[in-house]
């Protein structure tokens, strides 16, 4: 899918930059994300995995551009504005009675993964002024948790299923962002990732994304509780050390995601991983940045 891992690699393009606003490879990916969306809609049909991924990426590149010293060259604030509100509107559109989201609009069915793409791009986009109902929001979060198991793990779906490694991973970095944590579900939440150690994100079907999102976990626990998590350190330092092990001679990391099986998607994930500590991005953070 070309619209997420171009919102995947621009992201990353967003942390790995000192000045990424005068990145040209930044404002291409951009450009042809504005270009390839009508009325904030990509490829005519509403995905929301892609539809996330790509509203995330131009929700923290507006931010950037919003916070900057001086007008970027070769945006338009007020275009990337409208069609950050669009793909922010038709997500808050696809939400399901249940208060999660599905692959497509579907007010029945919702899961996990799309729910994560959905908040994180919407938390982001409340982040830089774009208007977001904090109920949505909630019910979204009420959502993710209403998939915790007994054992601390996330499940995919429904009221009975397996807990996912790296969808546990994936629902705590979205949870993290609450604005009244709750404690109770990340410490069961923490302590399942702990029992499976990172190896089971590795080791897990999607470990691209696991690691990202371990990553980004990890980075605002950190952040929020500093030595009194020290699974934290523990789990930043063991991301590095794995990813940096497993990191090609020409620099890339091979995609073992099966829905995104290429080196784009890999080395973007692992590059966003390993710059999670560095806090470039809003979504990296329980508080949103002031505005000017």
């Amino acid at each position: 899918m070309p619209v997420a891992v171009t919102g995947v690699a621009g992201l990353a393009l967003l942390v790995a930059d000192e000045k990424p606003l005068e990145d040209k490879a930044v404002l291409r990916a951009c450009a042809w994300l504005m270009k390839s969306q009508q009325e904030g809609v990509w490829q005519g049909q509403l995905n929301v995995h892609q539809h996330g991924y790509a509203a995330l990426f131009l929700a923290e590149l507006y931010g950037k551009a919003l916070l900057a010293e001086k007008a970027p060259q070769g945006l338009v604030l007020d275009d990337l504005r409208k069609v950050v509100r669009l793909a922010t509107e038709k997500l808050v559109d696809a939400q399901s009675k249940s208060g999660g989201w599905y692959y497509t609009k579907y007010p029945d069915g919702d899961e996990g993964s799309t729910t994560v793409c959905a908040v994180q791009a919407l938390r982001a986009a409340k982040n830089f002024g774009i208007l977001v109902e904090p109920k949505v929001l909630e019910r979204g979060f009420s959502y993710l948790k209403s998939m915790q198991n007994k054992d601390g793990g996330f499940r995919y779906a429904g009221p009975h299923g397996p807990s996912m490694h790296p969808g546990t991973a994936a629902a705590v970095a979205t949870l993290v962002l609450m604005h009244k944590l709750d404690e109770k579900v990340l410490l069961d939440a923490l302590g399942f990732l702990d029992r499976i150690t990172i190896q089971g994100i590795v080791q897990g079907g999607t470990p691209n994304y696991g690691t990202f999102y371990a990553a980004m976990a990890m980075t605002v626990i950190g952040e929020e509780y500093g030595e009194h998590m020290p699974i934290a350190g523990r789990w930043t330092r063991g991301i590095e050390d794995t990813l940096l092990n497993n990191q090609a001679a020409d620099g890339s990391w091979q995609s073992q995601d099966a829905e995104y099986g290429n080196a784009s998607y890999g080395t973007a994930l692992s590059v966003l991983a390993l710059a999670c500590p560095e806090g470039k991005l809003s979504i990296f953070h329980r508080k949103a940045p002031k505005l000017p």
